[in-house]
């Protein structure tokens, strides 16, 4: 419809969380709130995290990756809803 498909946005999608994840090291950093211990711990799960979705993206596509979204919305809708009442 834009002229991206599935595949480019789970990709782009890594790029966006890691520059989440930058800004956030950088404002615990700055703001002397640093857990390195934690932090190295979620910079390992985001690595190993973009590595396995690319992955999948690139080999099952769209296959895999569409029914994942449409699943993960449904549960954080969810969660979201149960968490409002």
């Amino acid at each position: 419809m834009w002229g991206y498909s599935i595949d480019k946005a789970q990709i782009h999608s890594n790029f966006i969380n890691l520059a989440s994840n930058i800004a956030s090291i950088l404002f615990f950093i700055f703001g002397g709130k640093m857990i390195w211990s934690l932090g190295l711990v979620m910079f390992v799960g985001q690595a190993v995290g973009a590595r396995l979705g690319a992955s999948v993206v690139l080999t099952r596509g769209k296959k895999v990756i569409r029914p994942m979204i449409v699943i993960v919305s449904i549960c954080i809708s969810g969660k979201m809803l149960l968490d409002m009442y």
